[in-house]
């Protein structure tokens, strides 16, 4: 079974066609989508409808949706992105809020755990930059692989049999081969906004069976998507951001 396993949207049309597009033709039998389809972007009502049109999806609730959704006050956002949240919220269907508020934390399917944030603690919304916080995921997570989003950074990470965590690198094809033996731990980074100065969304295929993941990289029209952010006339940072990857 192939999986597209996809996250952080934001709002951010261009980069989502472009998603729809490039995964044409690549087998993909399911969809995972961890969270947050809104915030920053100037599209959260056709990137919702996008989302739902997808066939057998799986998703978790991130951050941003949780604001919108009313499940969470939005009190530790910054100033601007709690603006653009409010924006969001005044423009998006009832039917669009009512289905990102029936999102669950976390989801597990065929010995894989999905969060947005992390898997202890989801409701914290915390970002997983040490080895020690991902040491707390895999502790946490049911499945022997996990995967996240929310730091808009890909990252692999192992847990070998002795429990000692390291970082597994992507070859030039974007490849990493999974480890039977141990624990796996991905983050697929951010389709609409990534920040690890690649400008590019990302996404990540898995191919169960053959044991493969692979992060794929995608370009989009950020100019476009840019603009759009200004004209809406929502914080022009979240407009610049697009077009540095950062």
């Amino acid at each position: 079974m192939r999986w597209a396993i996809f996250s952080d949207v934001h709002a951010n049309l261009e980069a989502m066609e472009a998603f729809l597009e490039d995964v044409q033709g690549r087998g993909v039998d399911r969809y995972v989508f961890l969270g947050d389809a809104v915030g920053y972007g100037a599209d959260p009502e056709a990137c919702c409808r996008l989302l739902a049109e997808l066939p057998h999806l799986v998703a978790v609730m991130g951050n941003h949706d949780a604001v919108v959704a009313g499940k969470d006050s939005g009190e530790d956002f910054r100033r601007d992105a709690l603006e653009v949240l409010r924006w969001t919220r005044d423009r998006l269907s009832e039917t669009a809020r009512t289905w990102l508020s029936r999102w669950p934390l976390v989801a597990e399917a065929e010995g894989m755990t999905f969060a947005h944030a992390t898997s202890f603690r989801p409701e914290s919304w915390e970002y997983v930059y040490s080895l020690k916080q991902a040491q707390a995921c895999f502790e946490a997570s049911r499945g022997r692989v996990t995967f996240l989003g929310h730091t808009h950074w890909p990252l692999f990470l192992v847990q070998d049999p002795s429990r000692r965590v390291h970082p597994c690198m992507p070859g030039p094809d974007g490849v990493v081969r999974d480890v039977p033996e141990a624990r796996m731990l991905v983050n697929v980074g951010s389709l609409g906004q990534p920040r690890d100065r690649d400008p590019r969304g990302s996404y990540v295929l898995y191919d169960a069976e053959a044991g493969v993941f692979q992060l794929v990289r995608l370009p989009y029209d950020t100019e476009k998507a840019s603009r759009k952010i200004r004209d809406a006339g929502l914080p022009g940072f979240f407009a610049d951001r697009l077009i540095q990857g950062v």
